[in-house]
């Protein structure tokens, strides 16, 4: 065993050398080509193009989209492995000790019953994925899916514009309209 640890000791100098060589900060690659290619097109703008600053945009393009999928595909595995990891203790206690108490089997006077137990394995489990995907929703839901906006509940949209219908009754200068948009999905 000690070993094996020595020689994983020898090959993370070479693989952490061979990672920057090859792919090196993915986001620093991102703003650099950002900043060549805004530079060449300015230089293009202003002095006409030539063949060769068009070859070089062509090539700046090219580079950056795939720097931008470099990055892509770095947060996707940081999500990924964000979510997949197996629960620490401390995760654990506060899904625990976030549930609500009065809900919990025993001396409290409720029935302690292998489906409540049942119940709270899966309330469990249910806030810890929560949790771990509130981390992330904000690049995977859209701004304007209001019923994921926090401290919101679904029913306020609802409410919001049966009152805005109720306001069309009123007179009002130029007059009013509302437009009923593919309810049908929502």
């Amino acid at each position: 065993m000690r070993n094996l640890t020595c020689k994983l000791r020898v090959i993370k100098g070479y693989l952490k050398a061979w990672n920057h060589s090859v792919f090196s900060n993915v986001h620093a690659r991102v703003a650099d080509f950002k900043n060549k290619l805004s530079d060449i097109q300015d230089h293009i703008s202003m002095h006409g193009a030539s063949p060769t600053l068009l070859a070089q945009e062509v090539t700046l393009k090219a580079n950056y989209l795939h720097a931008l999928q470099d990055q892509n595909n770095f947060w996707k595995a940081q999500d990924n492995h964000g979510l997949v990891q197996i629960p620490s203790s401390t995760e654990i206690n506060e899904a625990v000790f976030s549930l609500d108490p009065k809900s919990a089997p025993g001396p409290n006077g409720l029935v302690a019953s292998l489906i409540a137990l049942a119940n709270f394995w899966f309330k469990n489990i249910t806030k810890n994925l929560a949790d771990r995907l509130d981390k992330i929703a904000s690049r995977i839901i859209s701004n304007n899916q209001a019923a994921f906006i926090q401290e919101r509940s679904i029913s306020d949209c609802v409410a919001l514009v049966s009152e805005g219908v109720q306001m069309l009754d009123r007179k009002a200068f130029g007059g009013n309209v509302g437009i009923k948009l593919d309810i049908k999905k929502a």
